[in-house]
């Protein structure tokens, strides 16, 4: 994609950003799609294959906190007439209480894949591969899917949220490729939480960021915050152009993110501010995306710091009777009800059903 001049007359770079308002229905998100890439000079050629790095943190549709089921079919809407194959890709989640195929049916994405000749496939693969990777000075070791050594696909996409999130204050395209580590217990890499998103950055290169700006959550993000209503669609040339402009959007400090600090450090964002806005932002800027942390929270952000103390608090015999008494300290929720949840289960409206 050589250089040229954007949507607004701009000259395009590689932190070009386009966001733009849409009602909530597919047509109107295949045409921000047609219209946000055209702007970033990102559309890609007919036959291109995406692997699409969903945001599917909850077994079934739960507003602002995963890809909404309007987002998902315009995108496949899109992709069909533009002849580009879409592989959508989930872990398993919840701490192994849920599979990807059951996020992946719970949300109708399985149907809509099936629908529109795509297809979606789970990352919690095995044989894991470990890579190592140099991170500020770091080591950091992570697990990674066979997948992605095969890349039977020609770019990875990241499709984040508008989030918060009560561990890292925003959840964004790079917190999204958490998502990609095979093993289900994702929790027991915490301890390496900021650099190892980072790792996964370098390591899976991704290329363009696709917000589902539809519906935003706000304060105890990832899953039991504040539903916002958004109406947008973002997209953005780099996966690090999208994040300095989310930050721009949500009004959120970069001194107040840890791993994206990391990622600027290492050359993979801009600062916000640098972006070249496609587009005018400004009716779309926000100041009420403030986490919010219980003591429950601090407490587990504390016990992530070591990984054989996070071991005896979540699965050692003890588990039950502490997840008892901080269960009845916080209303229900979505987190709650996986914390409920026993490996392999899923709940639908309310209720356990085995798989």
């Amino acid at each position: 994609m050589g250089r040229g001049v954007g949507h607004r007359g701009l000259p395009l770079s590689v932190h070009d950003v386009w966001i733009g308002r849409v009602q909530e229905e597919a047509e109107g998100v295949a045409q921000a799609l047609d219209t946000g890439l055209a702007a970033v000079n990102g559309v890609p050629s007919r036959g291109t294959r995406w692997a699409v790095k969903v945001n599917l943190t909850y077994p079934r549709y739960v507003p602002g906190v995963v890809n909404s089921k309007t987002f998902l079919e315009g995108l496949c809407r899109w992709a069909a007439d533009r002849g580009i194959g879409l592989t959508f890709v989930e872990g398993n989640g919840g701490n192994d209480s849920y599979r990807a195929e059951d996020a992946f049916d719970g949300n109708g994405l399985s149907r809509l894949a099936r629908d529109h000749g795509m297809r979606c496939v789970s990352v919690s693969q095995e044989p894991w591969e470990w890579r190592e990777t140099e991170v500020q000075g770091r080591t950091v070791r992570l697990p990674y899917a066979p997948f992605f050594r095969q890349q039977e696909y020609d770019q990875l996409v990241t499709t984040p949220l508008f989030k918060n999130h009560v561990f890292t204050v925003v959840s964004l395209g790079m917190k999204n490729l958490w998502g990609c580590i095979p093993d289900p217990y994702r929790m027991y890499y915490h301890h390496v939480l900021d650099e190892g998103i980072v790792a996964l950055c370098k390591e899976l290169q991704p290329g363009l960021s696709i917000f589902d700006g539809i519906v935003g959550l706000r304060g105890r993000g990832p899953m039991d915050g504040h539903p916002v209503s958004m109406n947008a669609i973002m997209v953005a040339r780099t996966i690090g152009a999208g994040e300095a402009a989310a930050l721009e959007i949500m009004g959120v400090p970069l001194s107040d993110v840890r791993h994206l600090q990391i990622a600027h450090a290492e050359g993979l964002m801009p600062l916000p501010g640098a972006v070249t806005w496609q587009s005018d932002p400004k009716s779309f800027y926000r100041t009420d995306f403030l986490v919010e942390r219980s003591w429950l929270t601090r407490f587990s952000i504390l016990v992530a710091k070591f990984p054989a103390l996070q071991r005896m608090v979540y699965h050692s015999a003890l588990s039950s009777s502490l997840y008892r008494v901080a269960n009845r300290l916080r209303d229900d929720s979505p987190q709650v009800r996986l914390s409920k949840a026993t490996p392999r289960r899923i709940l639908r409206g309310g209720r356990r059903e085995k798989r």
